[in-house]
Parts: structure tokens; C-alpha cells; sequence
């Protein structure tokens, strides 16, 4: 299966953090195939790699029945409210809202 990446954005934080969305697609039916969000602030989450909320498919995890995944502040469980990535990252864009109003300058 040929996947090309077709959405790589990163944005920085006034509070150092960084939002990146990675979207990857199938060549030949166009289907999104694998998708990575984060929000990474070490000055909020020293574990995980700092990523303080994220949701992605780049891998399996021992126990969980899909690839679909939610990392939140240190801890991976299974996205078990996955539907699609659209849903997930409106999702991924109401939880970084709200963590711009609880964090505000830290954000």
C-alpha cells in the first residue's frame, strides 16, 4: 500500500508547547490511512514525550482491539470512541480549546 503524507502542520504556543497534526493517505483509493495529533508542552507533561494529549493509529498497543489510540498527559488507552479522523481531530480541536482556557498563558 503506497501512503503519502498529505497534512503535516505544526504550531508553536505562546507557552512553548506545539500542536501537529499529521494526516496520511492511500494513493490509490484515497483514504486517510494513518493519522498523528499532538500537543507536546514539557512544561505540562515531563512524560510521554511531553505530549500532554494526542490521538494517533501509527501502532498497536498490547491489550487494546484497534491501532486507535488517545495519549493524556503520560497515560495510552484505547480510543474506543473512535469514528472517524474527522470526528477525531474536531475532538483533538475541542480539547486543545479547552486547554488554552484552563492553561491560558502556559498553553
Amino acid at each position: 500500500m503506497a501512503e503519502i503524507l498529505i497534512l503535516d502542520e505544526r504550531a508553536r504556543t505562546k507557552g512553548g508547547g506545539t500542536v501537529r497534526v499529521q494526516l496520511w493517505q492511500n494513493q490509490h483509493t484515497l483514504a486517510i490511512t494513518s493519522y498523528a495529533m499532538a500537543y507536546i508542552n514539557d512544561n505540562i507533561c515531563s512524560v510521554d514525550d511531553g505530549r500532554v494529549v494526542g490521538f494517533d493509529n501509527a501502532h498497536a498497543y498490547l491489550g487494546h482491539p484497534t491501532k486507535h489510540h488517545r495519549h493524556w498527559m503520560g497515560n495510552v488507552s484505547h480510543n474506543k470512541n473512535f469514528v472517524s479522523v474527522s470526528q477525531t481531530k474536531e475532538r483533538f480541536q475541542r480539547i486543545l480549546t479547552w486547554m488554552k482556557q484552563h492553561y491560558k498563558k502556559g498553553y
